[in-house]
């Protein structure tokens, strides 16, 4: 006699899901709902980190360019603001005609938090004439509270004093380790929360690409024009330690 595998057996003999059976059931289902879940999520980081990424590459090239249109000197501040994302209202003006629109100076990853009417109130109205507050961290000249060794002045790297009252200069770094324009991966000083950065703004600030309360990492722009991925490991404070509010990349 065959047996099939398809058979059902006597009505009789039927047994329901034990109770442990039906507990290990619910935790598998809920571990690939967990699964897919954080593939979704990841892919969706990932496509805000590859955004980031082309965001940081067109406001570079801005500068870039007009470095070539004057003589390699890239643009400097002249209205200082309080952090370091506060950019003199006729550079950023200036680089919006070299090609770099408002939308393209803030990335992505501080979503959902920040809107696109969270960032245009920060480019056009928080501080109007004076500064645009952009959401990365540039290296121009007179950029506030910037430490003087992350400076860049022209499209070729110069030798650079680690203060200006110092008598010594670094030797001036290869422009593909220059950071021109960075993630701006902030905190205030002594805190960890990176997700929650109170200011004058009235939304609380907050580091993008984060992993929790920490950035997983963050991406630059070099002075050669390339853009990468450094992880926060790897970062390093940028801003003087007085300054009130920390930026690393």
């Amino acid at each position: 006699m065959k047996t099939s595998f398809c058979t059902q057996p006597p009505a009789g003999d039927r047994a329901g899901f034990t109770k442990t059976e039906l507990i290990m059931i619910i935790a598998v289902v809920a571990l690939l709902a967990a699964f897919h879940l954080y593939a979704a999520n990841g892919q969706k980081n990932q496509s805000k980190i590859v955004q980031c990424g082309c965001n940081l590459r067109q406001l570079s090239l801005s500068m870039l360019l007009y470095g070539g249109d004057n003589t390699e000197k890239l643009p400097v501040q002249t209205i200082i603001g309080n952090w370091l994302w506060d950019l003199d209202w006729n550079v950023g003006n200036t680089l919006n005609k070299y090609g770099t629109p408002q939308e393209n100076m803030y990335c992505p990853g501080t979503a959902p938090r920040f809107s696109a009417v969270n960032n245009e109130e920060l480019y056009e109205y928080y501080a109007t004439g004076n500064f645009h507050v952009i959401g990365y961290a540039p290296t121009l000249p007179n950029s506030p509270t910037l430490a003087l060794s992350n400076v860049n002045a022209t499209l070729t790297p110069q030798p650079l004093k680690p203060a200006v009252t110092s008598p010594y200069t670094i030797p001036p770094e290869p422009a593909s380790q220059r950071v021109l324009v960075a993630d701006a991966t902030i905190t205030h000083p002594g805190i960890t929360n990176f997700a929650y950065i109170p200011g004058a703004y009235r939304v609380p600030h907050i580091s993008p690409h984060l992993d929790g309360f920490i950035p997983a990492g963050g991406n630059v722009a070099m002075l050669d024009g390339h853009v990468q991925w450094r992880n926060f490991s790897q970062m390093q404070l940028r801003t003087t330690s007085g300054a009130q509010t920390w930026f690393y990349w």
